[in-house]
């Protein structure tokens, strides 16, 4: 009696550590992580523990989605769940008036001019320039959206398909140009080069 009691004791301890989940009729199992989570360094915490699974973490979506600031919901009536990405992200709102984290008038780029290529135009008393000059390297691209990342700020949409945002023109020639105090920048040129310093 004392080993069936002792065997069903070591089956429950057992089973509180591993679960199993069937999958297309394929077994994984499960183990509760022995490690923890952080998220932008602070501890991640839920109702359900992380699960180790052939070596590969899994979090519980819901409180994933609230520690990541992502919306998490059940459609009832569609059997699903659905993940609704903050505006931000999606880029359907930009922030034109965003904190600057560099110091007033630090360069950002020194870029030199090459005729025909890199534009700097003012029209109505704005600055805009072309988004080349920026840099390829802080052009990033989602899908059809196309966006300028700035070190240390908030992306900004400055084309979307064959759409360009209010804060953008075509000149002459078709060149996109961007308002630079949308990205929190301002221009000058010096010689044979545009100065871009963070305004």
């Amino acid at each position: 009696m004392k080993k069936v009691v002792i065997g069903f004791v070591i089956g429950f301890v057992t089973s509180l550590s591993f679960t199993a989940f069937a999958v297309n009729s394929d077994i994984f199992t499960a183990q509760k992580a022995s490690f923890e989570v952080f998220v932008d360094g602070k501890r991640f915490e839920s109702e359900n523990p992380p699960l180790v699974v052939e070596g590969r973490t899994y979090l519980p979506l819901r409180a994933t989605g609230k520690a990541l600031g992502v919306e998490v919901e059940w459609n009832q009536d569609l059997k699903r769940v659905e993940i609704q990405k903050g505006k931000e992200e999606t880029g359907a709102e930009v922030n034109t008036e965003m904190p600057l984290t560099k110091p007033q008038n630090k360069v950002f780029k020194e870029v030199k001019i090459i005729p025909g290529d890199l534009y700097l135009e003012e029209v109505n008393g704005e600055k805009y320039i072309s988004i080349g000059a920026v840099g390829q390297e802080n052009i990033t691209r989602e899908d059809d959206k196309w966006y300028i990342t700035i070190p240390d700020k908030k992306p900004v949409l400055c084309r979307n398909g064959t759409e360009i945002p209010a804060y953008c023109i075509k000149n002459a020639e078709g060149r996109i140009l961007i308002k630079l105090s949308v990205l929190g920048l301002e221009a000058e040129i010096q010689g044979d080069k545009i100065i871009l310093k963070y305004k």
